[in-house]
């Protein structure tokens, strides 16, 4: 794999990985149970050092990483005991896109020659 090729792979995983952050970041504003919202945060935390990890990677490498701004999820609606569930609906589907992102990247990051990268 040459640099050029490398370097398309980070930043397409890196783009992923920032738009899966920048959900996090607005399903978090939804969050009203605690014990949700800290994993949200614990989960942004994380993608934070990973995001700047992959930015370094891609500056090594002469490129520049995506950027991407946080989606509008619209406002949750719903009233008595079912408000403080509202916001389940987003972190099923927050656990769905994380299965698919594994199974997307899985193969092409075990193919990877370097084991930093691989280790992404």
């Amino acid at each position: 794999m040459n640099t050029q090729e490398l370097l398309d792979i980070l930043r397409e995983f890196h783009r992923e990985r920032l738009t899966i952050r920048q959900r996090h970041v607005a399903v978090a504003r939804h969050v009203t149970h605690y014990d949700f919202n800290n994993t949200y945060q614990y989960v942004i935390s994380r993608s934070d050092v990973h995001l700047q990890w992959l930015e370094a990677a891609i500056a090594e490498l002469g490129g520049t990483p995506f950027d991407a701004g946080e989606p509008d999820l619209g406002k949750v609606t719903a009233k008595g005991k079912a408000k403080s569930d509202a916001f389940m609906p987003f972190i099923e589907q927050d656990a769905r896109d994380a299965g698919s992102f594994v199974e997307r990247w899985r193969a092409r990051v075990d193919a990877l020659d370097h084991a930093r990268h691989r280790g992404m």
